[in-house]
């Protein structure tokens, strides 16, 4: 999964707590909305 996040220019990051479970966080990278681009087209 981590090499996936790579190849779209994110990140994966995986934490665990005793107790608690384990949670995976994926950060991808958005383009602006079209509403903020100068020229869109």
């Amino acid at each position: 999964m981590d090499e996936y996040a790579a190849m779209a220019g994110g990140r994966l990051e995986v934490g665990s707590a005793r107790g608690r479970g384990t949670q995976v966080t994926l950060f991808i990278p958005v383009g602006e909305p079209a509403s903020l681009l100068k020229n869109p087209t």
